[in-house]
């Protein structure tokens, strides 16, 4: 191995992890590289996507009728949606919720959830091909039994309550609780460790936005050798997805070709302090 050419690959999870090792060795490491990145912390991020995102999908994705009630029908309607279950199951977890949906866990397959992520788009999938009589909405979640989701006075609180029951009961949730947000930590990068962030535009785990976070903290440092690479239709595994429900599959060819071209161009390459 060639200790001055080193380049570490963070995926989701993993771009919390890799800037840190870059900061702590800035003499060893020369590149790292970010798919699919985190601005903020995994538990922030866990929380608006479990919350903020949930309220914000029912009342301008999930609500057609825009009356602040939910039906199961309209739910069903939209691809990847994550309130119901079949109607044969037996839900009485919250991790069964969490699970249903391959978005509001906040986690990826590079974490000890990775059976959650991997069963959230096959469930999700299946869901929905069967027919809305078929399914019921997650236990409890229809808290006065009229067959209606009120967004306000159920959706939202019981979104919060789940939040909040992951975060007492989580460890690796904690656990990020803890950490400094990427957005502060590359502050400390050594101008020789060279930034590629590769992003899906589709991506609803770690959102685009989080990636354009990162781009314009390292513009305002100045840190001059930084890219930004954005994918129209991917979603979180660089795989292309289907609105809210992205199913796992192999990174398109495109690009991984950017990240080998990124690795090996000679301008960049030849780029000095």
């Amino acid at each position: 191995m060639n200790k001055e050419e080193i380049t570490l690959l963070g995926v989701s999870e993993g771009t919390t992890i890799a800037p840190r090792i870059a900061v702590q060795r800035p003499d060893d490491v020369k590149n790292i590289v970010l798919m699919g990145a985190a601005s903020h912390t995994l538990y922030d991020i866990t929380y608006a996507n479990l919350v903020n995102r949930t309220i914000l999908f029912g009342r301008n994705t999930w609500d057609d009728n825009q009356n602040g009630l939910l039906s199961l029908q309209e739910v069903l309607a939209h691809p990847g949606a994550y309130l119901t279950v079949p109607s044969s199951s037996v839900a009485t977890t919250s991790d069964n919720f969490t699970s249903s949906d391959p978005h509001i866990d906040g986690t990826d397959d590079n974490n000890n959830n990775s059976t959650t992520t991997a069963t959230a788009a096959s469930t999700s999938s299946a869901l929905h091909q069967q027919e809305p009589q078929q399914q019921q909405w997650y236990p409890g979640l229809d808290a006065n039994n009229d067959t209606l989701v009120d967004i306000d006075q159920e959706l939202t609180p019981f979104a919060i309550a789940l939040f909040g029951q992951m975060a007492t009961s989580d460890p690796w949730l904690q656990s990020h609780r803890e950490i400094a947000p990427n957005i502060e930590t590359i502050e400390s990068l050594s101008p020789r460790t060279s930034v590629l962030i590769l992003q899906g535009e589709e991506d609803n785990q770690t959102y685009l936005e989080q990636a354009l976070l990162l781009e314009q903290k390292m513009t305002e440092m100045e840190h001059e050798d930084h890219t930004l690479i954005t994918y129209a239709g991917l979603g979180h595994t660089f795989h292309p997805a289907q609105g809210l429900l992205q199913l796992l599959g192999p990174i398109e060819d495109y690009v991984l070709r950017d990240l080998h071209s990124w690795l090996k161009d000679p301008d960049r390459m030849s780029f000095s302090f």
